[in-house]
């Protein structure tokens, strides 16, 4: 795991940049899979209403992703004796895109033989014991209410996803999703929202990127798992931050063995037959011991931390310890 790569060489600023590879990569099962189903399963038992929903037309873009998953060869089993990595080492310029501008150079959305670019990052996945994509031919999916099928998808995916698809208006709207790993938000108050508000909490997104990134999702090709990581810090390891749980926050008292680094790598893929988009996400966390022992990240992740503009400190909870936090690094 290469969490320097994480943390470019500079002082800190927001930037989407992504990296293609292999839809069936990202969602294929990993050996944490037992552990990942078993907490999935908890939460969707003990509040389904904060984890999963589905908005009138979110259906076909299910029924879509369904039959993405019974295609893909990985999402079956992973061949590999060694592990399949979902999220390689960083791609070529050629393999890349950054959401700096609005213009798409002509094809740049296409796919090519042999692409499998990944993140600023390695997220490496071993042989599976059980095959999750059953899952999406599973008799228990027959016959159900769109719902009850997203919670059944839920139950037996290891990413959490996401389903957008634009309106009339051509404005990407959420519709349909099973997050049950949520890095403090809620996936029930962004329901049938269109982009640009559901991110229009993150300070300056919607100023720099808003456009490109409508122009980026409506023009993706299909067959690419468009991938990107974010970070953040948290008080806690679980993988489940959702703010109905109050979960301990960052603050100026907190100690070192207290600070974990919360990783989100995330997928985007096209949904064609819809005009619609799957977003995957799934989450690893590091104890800050963990990132010391990469000294180009911990300086990174010092150097991201004391460049951070306030609002978007304030906007990641960590403003009150971000001081503190640094002085762990040094």
């Amino acid at each position: 795991m290469n969490l320097a790569a994480l943390f470019p060489n500079e002082d800190y600023r927001f930037a989407m940049r992504f990296e293609r590879g292999r839809p069936e990569d990202f969602f294929a099962p990993t050996e944490s899979g037992p552990r990942l189903f078993a907490e999935r399963a908890r939460w969707l038992n003990e509040a389904p209403a904060h984890y999963v929903a589905m908005l009138p037309g979110g259906e076909p873009l299910l029924e879509e992703t369904l039959e993405l998953l019974r295609a893909w060869p990985a999402t079956r089993a992973v061949a590999s004796p060694g592990g399949a990595s979902v999220l390689a080492s960083l791609g070529t310029p050629e393999s890349s895109i950054s959401l700096e501008t609005s213009e798409f150079p002509p094809g740049s959305l296409s796919p090519s033989e042999g692409e499998r670019a990944g993140v600023r990052g390695r997220l490496t996945i071993p042989r599976a014991a059980e095959v999750q994509a059953g899952a999406s031919r599973s008799p228990s999916l027959l016959g159900q209410t769109p719902l009850a099928r997203c919670i059944e998808l839920g139950r037996k995916l290891e990413p959490d996803f996401l389903l957008l698809k634009p309106d009339a208006a051509g404005v990407f709207r959420l519709l349909a999703g099973c997050v049950c790993f949520p890095s403090s938000w809620s996936l029930e108050e962004k329901m049938g929202l269109p982009l640009d508000e559901i991110h229009g909490v993150v300070p300056g997104l919607n100023t720099q990127l808003a456009r490109p990134i409508s122009g980026f999702l409506a023009k993706m090709a299909p067959g690419i798992s468009w991938l990107r990581a974010n970070w953040g810090l948290s008080r806690s390891a679980e993988l489940n931050n959702h703010p109905s749980r109050k979960l301990p926050r960052l603050d100026a008292s907190v100690r070192a063995d207290e600070v974990w680094l919360r990783v989100e790598w995330q997928s985007l893929v096209a949904l064609p037959g819809n005009a619609g988009v799957l977003f995957g996400i799934r989450i690893e966390v590091f104890s800050l011991a963990q990132v010391k022992q990469d000294a180009a990240a911990a300086e990174g992740l010092r150097r991201a931390l004391q460049t951070m503009p306030g609002e978007m400190a304030a906007y990641k909870g960590i403003a009150p310890a971000r001081d503190r936090i640094a002085t762990f690094l040094e």
